[in-house]
């Protein structure tokens, strides 16, 4: 998945960082009500909003190399850090109906200007574009929910979910700006990495190539069907234009990702709760290169 670290490839070298008083800001300003509703607690809110902060530092010793390129891990001493904050305004619209908008703004500064690793070291890299602070649309997207039978259920509130009183079996649509990794490969273990592991290799799937920007987020549609056991999605998302690009391709009938998922809940049980099935299959179409091109090119390859 190559195509969602060129933005953290500008500008590594500038004045210094503005990320520890943007994270203090956003923890003193947002975290005391980092949930805040329209409605009392217990009930589902008509209007919510959340935000988040996440810092990440990291350091390599220097060490001897035989033979260093422009594509290689620096032998030299490095330090690297990114700074992510990002808000969720949420209203909800009418039955079953939610919008959500995500407001974000990254920095941080890689370890080798982002070479040399088969796996990033930090995840959160993807999304900076550099030493320098700045501001983004992550998401906004509108979510409706409809009920089709099964047991009461209760959808808890979060970020970009309102929440409130539902059925074991429903659809949901959602259509807007979003990343594919809020919905499918909803791993608990290993997906986030201003939660879990750090390295980009835990992401997700490394043979699945999802639909995204450079900052891992995609425009496009997807509908869900689920019930207390298993559940079905699918999507059609953009594509960047350019490979490690951060501008889509609106000819969404022309060049596209397609995706479906299907889980089930297996027999098995752990403390964390039952064992899980999945199966993912996906579908890019978009103009790329091809490797006999790439190795045509005059030159060594690094």
């Amino acid at each position: 998945m190559t195509h969602r670290i060129a933005a953290a490839r500008r500008r590594t070298r500038s004045a210094a960082p503005l990320a520890p008083l943007a994270l203090w800001l956003v923890a003193t300003v947002c975290q005391p009500a980092a949930a805040q509703s329209a409605e009392p607690s217990g009930t589902a809110p008509a209007v919510a909003w959340h935000a988040q902060a996440t810092w990440v530092w990291q350091a390599k010793p220097a060490f001897a190399a035989a033979y260093t390129g422009p594509n290689s891990l620096v032998p030299g001493r490095e330090k690297s850090y990114s700074f992510t904050a990002t808000g969720d305004f949420g209203v909800r619209l009418w039955q079953g109906a939610e919008a959500h908008f995500n407001p974000e703004a990254a920095q941080g500064v890689p370890l080798s200007h982002l070479a040399g690793a088969g796996g990033l070291s930090n995840g959160e890299l993807a999304r900076t574009s550099g030493a320098n602070l700045s501001a983004y649309r992550a998401r906004l997207f509108v979510q409706q929910r409809w009920d089709t039978g099964g047991a009461p259920d209760t959808v808890e509130p979060d970020f970009n979910e309102l929440g409130g009183a539902s059925r074991t079996s429903r659809w949901t649509v959602r259509a807007g700006a979003f990343s594919l990794l809020d919905y499918f490969d909803n791993n608990p273990y290993a997906k986030d990495p201003r939660e879990q592991f750090f390295n980009w290799s835990f992401l997700t799937h490394g043979a699945w190539d999802y639909a995204a920007d450079a900052r891992g987020y995609s425009v496009g549609a997807m509908v869900e069907y689920r019930t207390s056991t298993w559940a079905v999605r699918a999507a059609r998302m953009a594509l960047p234009r350019e490979s490690n690009g951060l501008a889509l391709d609106g000819r969404w009938r022309r060049y596209y990702g397609d995706q479906v998922e299907a889980e089930t809940d297996l027999p098995v049980s752990v403390p964390a709760g039952p064992l899980r099935a999945r199966l993912l299959a996906f579908r890019n179409r978009a103009v790329m290169g091809r490797f006999d091109d790439a190795l045509a090119l005059p030159g060594t390859p690094d």
